[in-house]
């Protein structure tokens, strides 16, 4: 039976048959939901033991509005960066740039920092990411980046170049000759 039938009904209580949040299976008063268990607990505390379980409780929040202020205050910190790397390299920029977020504000947390935008204007096996980073790291950063790419790129290019020449060649003999807008030199 739900609250809801036993509301039209008129009852004072109802059996869901399932546990409340404490775990007790147990009627439920209809006026508010609450297990009779847990009511009849709350009710045995003495007046001390409530005041100390109120006290503790609020203490929690306390501390945890605390965190999120801190939090807060942390994120107005930081700025948007940009940063072109590879595809594959920018897990290594992203843990880069969120260890020194966490570092230099320790009560900011992986996912505090992590940006979910998609990266931007992709090129060449490239993308611009972004990513929060505290201004005084984004020199640092934007180095951390252009090392990846260079080494991304020290590639021997000549040997590329040579494929491709062989293959406009190959196309070029198979149909006779270079169109003149062409200017291919064979190699010796």
């Amino acid at each position: 039976m739900d609250r809801k039938f036993a509301k039209t009904a008129k009852l004072v209580r109802y059996f869901t048959g399932r546990p409340c949040n404490q775990g007790h299976i147990a009627e439920r008063y209809t006026s508010n939901g609450a297990c009779i268990e847990c009511m009849g607990r709350n009710v045995a505390m003495d007046g001390d033991e409530r005041k100390v379980r109120s006290e503790a409780a609020h203490a929690e929040y306390e501390r945890r509005q605390q965190v999120k202020e801190a939090k807060a205050a942390a994120l107005l910190n930081l700025v948007e960066g940009r940063f072109r790397v590879f595809v594959e390299d920018w897990p290594v920029l992203r843990d880069t740039a969120v260890g020194m977020c966490c570092a230099r504000f320790p009560v900011l947390e992986r996912m505090d920092v992590i940006s979910t935008k998609p990266p931007i204007m992709h090129a060449a096996g490239t993308a611009l990411f972004r990513t929060l980073i505290d201004p005084q790291d984004v020199e640092v950063l934007r180095a951390t980046a252009d090392a990846l790419l260079a080494a991304r790129r020290k590639v021997d290019i000549s040997a590329i170049r040579a494929r491709i020449l062989q293959t406009v060649l190959a196309i070029a003999d198979e149909h006779g000759s270079c169109p003149d807008s062409i200017d291919i030199k064979k190699p010796a």
